[in-house]
């Protein structure tokens, strides 16, 4: 009976193992023709390779057959070596003489410059995107195509034979329409495309035609428009108070987001009252929650409510508490606010964010169509919809939200962060820049949109512009919870190059600004990752009081559970989210690792009976992980467990193997392996 290619590829990994580099090769090479598309033979082909060229050769291997082995890809980078393929460039067809070639442009030019010349002695005008098709546009398209043919003629007498390999590209450039000018008085507010630092390369693509609304949709240009203050969009709070100045000013200082100014006065307006205002203290409390002082701000709030139950001040409370992550008491002052007053607008808003918080999608939805039936034009409500879409996965709905909003309302600032997001979350990270780019053109200073700016960057690769993004983002000192968003985001952008502490710094002060899930699940990963295994076990437990149905939450309590030496709770925790069949195939590999990790650390413990069942139960899950994903720290942990059950020879292969493989990692169990296999060593010589 043949041998299956893995009995082969086990006889080809003891040889190896055994230090018979020669038998080794010949039986890996048998099972890589039995199976190409073994990851594991071609990774012990790269360790008995004669060469560093041949090494290079089995890495690459690998990675074509899995891209993501990060074995391989350290390999590589430790040979100095590109994870990437080598290409070879072939010349298919004769080169023209690059003398006759810079001639012939030179030729081209002059005729170029001309042909600008007539058309600049004309009136001054500015020109913008071609839009359409207009008068006059076919001539100037038949003037470019006979002048730049023209050219084109005179370069080809020129370098003769050779330039007739270029002539199809020069025709299809002159087959193009000239732009058309356009008289303009009246600038756009929108950046031209190609002014930005670095073009994006979406930026070679237009946008998709913005949609058509029916006449009895308000458009913002005519309700709005560009003369007055540009101003947040007024949510409705029905509690005009044109007999206090003083409080409509204050009103209006908090709809910028003057919060200070509002403050004072909201304090001349008491002032001179000749009855309580309860109403002042719902600005009072958002202002002072906005300038980070959230406890005052929920004491005015208070203060107000003791002097009237206006569900304005439940509504604010549900906004603090939201702001706060107690998203059940936002919930319910948010539903006291309504109970009161069904169509006020905030509590409706602040009631479905904090659906959202929790990932109750369909319940914040239903209570923003709620409101949009009886108020369909509603900027807010609109916006908060297309909030709701975006966060449970459709940013396609949330962009033809922000579109709508900020077709009503062109200086919604709310709907210009929306349509950001929407383009991020779609891959546009061009237009999510331009967009972003409109925005600051309009609220020049914004926290969050240079959070939004810098993420936008860092999607597209430019990672020193994403950067200066965040620190213009950061540079006023504040604790407002936008703040704290500019910070999440440049966590997360630490968190993806691996630059774990300077994550956990943004995480934590983010944090300490303002309870928020992703900034906590931020700081638990981070925390993990430097070692911070207490604080990050107290994030995941808080995290899965908010989420008990997430098992990688689950998974990472166990793991940090056998970090932080509670090893019986943490095997009963891991092997109940092993056995709910809601892990990845990688998952379940780190489920079964810290099983064996936590089992060995029982069985080898100074007070452990000889025959406890601990050290079998170590092995068992070692291999079981090893058979999802071979990791370096796993062979490490088979070792350890093989040299416990006095299983000397299995145990001495996996430190060879580590050993090996240690010329090209740094691991931090490097000099263990090393003292272990000379201790192993002058065992069996004695």
């Amino acid at each position: 009976m043949a041998e299956s290619a893995n009995d082969i590829l086990r006889q080809g990994i003891a040889a190896a193992k055994a230090g018979d580099k020669e038998q080794a090769r010949r039986l890996l090479q048998q099972a890589i023709r039995l199976d190409p598309q073994s990851e594991a033979a071609w990774l012990w082909m790269a360790s008995v390779a004669k060469d560093n060229r041949e090494r290079i050769f089995c890495l690459r291997k690998i990675l074509a057959i899995n891209p993501n082995n990060e074995m391989a890809i350290k390999g590589l980078r430790a040979l100095g070596a590109s994870p990437e393929p080598e290409t070879e460039q072939t010349v298919t067809v004769p080169l023209p003489d690059e003398k006759k070639l810079a001639r012939a442009q030179n030729a081209l030019d002059a005729i170029v410059a001309e042909y600008r010349a007539l058309k600049s002695s004309g009136p001054q005008i500015e020109w913008v995107r071609k839009k359409g098709g207009r008068i006059g546009e076919r001539s100037i398209a038949w003037a470019s195509i006979g002048l730049i043919t023209l050219g084109a003629l005179i370069v080809l007498g020129i370098v003769g034979g050779c330039l007739a390999l270029i002539i199809p590209r020069v025709s299809e450039m002159a087959a193009r329409p000239t732009p058309t000018p356009y008289p303009t008085s009246t600038p756009t507010a929108t950046p031209t495309p190609g002014l930005t630092p670095t073009p994006s390369p979406t930026l070679e693509h237009t946008y998709t035609p913005s949609p058509t609304y029916p006449p009895e949709v308000p458009a913002g240009t005519e309700a709005f428009g560009f003369a007055g203050a540009l101003t947040r969009t007024p949510i409705p709070f029905r509690t005009p108070r044109a007999d206090y100045p003083d409080m409509e000013d204050a009103i209006q200082y908090w709809s910028v987001g003057e919060c200070e100014a509002a403050l004072e006065s909201i304090e001349r307006a008491r002032q001179v009252a000749r009855e309580e205002l309860p109403e002042s203290y719902f600005y009072e409390g958002l202002c002072r929650a906005e300038l980070g002082d959230l406890s005052r701000g929920e004491d005015a709030l208070r203060e107000g409510l003791a002097k009237a139950d206006l569900p304005l001040l439940h509504a604010g409370l549900a906004y603090l508490a939201l702001m706060q992550g107690e998203f059940d008491e936002a919930i319910e002052e948010a539903q006291t606010a309504l109970s009161g007053d069904p169509m006020l607008v905030f509590a409706s808003t602040t009631l479905a964010r904090a659906y959202m918080a929790i990932e109750q999608y369909d319940e914040a939805l239903r209570e923003i169509e709620r409101l949009i039936e009886r108020r369909p034009y509603d900027v807010n409500l609109i916006v908060t919809r297309g909030e709701i879409n975006l966060a449970r996965g459709d940013p396609e709905a949330a962009a033809r939200d922000a579109h709508l909003a900020l077709y009503i309302d062109p200086i919604s600032e709310p709907a210009h962060l929306l349509l950001a997001r929407a383009d991020l979350a779609l891959g546009r990270y061009g237009a999510a820049v331009l967009d972003l780019q409109t925005y600051l053109h309009l609220f020049p200073g914004s926290i969050q949109g240079y959070a939004l700016l810098g993420r936008a960057r860092y999607m597209e690769g430019n990672l020193d512009m994403a950067l200066e993004a965040y620190d213009r983002a950061l540079s006023v000192r504040s604790s407002s919870p936008d703040v704290a968003v500019a910070l999440i985001e440049r966590g997360g952008m630490y968190m993806d190059r691996g630059r774990y502490e300077q994550a956990f710094e943004d995480f934590d002060r983010a944090l300490r600004i303002m309870e928020s899930p992703e900034a906590r699940e931020g700081r638990a990963l981070a925390a993990f990752h430097t070692g911070r295994y207490r604080i990050a076990l107290s994030d995941v437990e808080t995290l899965l009081e908010l989420f008990p149905d997430r098992a990688d939450l689950e998974l990472m309590r166990g793991q940090l559970l056998v970090l932080t030496r509670e090893y019986d709770e943490g095997i009963e925790t891991l092997i109940a989210v092993a056995n709910s069949g809601e892990l990845s195939g990688s998952q379940l590999a780190d489920a079964y690792e810290y099983q064996a990790r936590a089992h060995y650390e029982l069985g080898t413990a100074p007070d452990a009976a000889p025959d406890n069942p601990h050290l079998s139960a170590a092995l068992t899950a070692i291999e079981s992980a090893l058979a999802l994903e071979e990791t370096a720290t796993r062979h490490y942990y088979h070792g350890l467990i093989l040299e416990a059950v006095e299983r000397l020879r299995g145990a001495t292969f996996e430190y060879e193997w580590l050993q090996f493989w240690s010329r090209f990692y740094e691991y931090p169990f490097a000099d263990d392996v090393e003292a272990r296999l000379e201790a192993l060593a002058r065992s069996e010589e004695e």
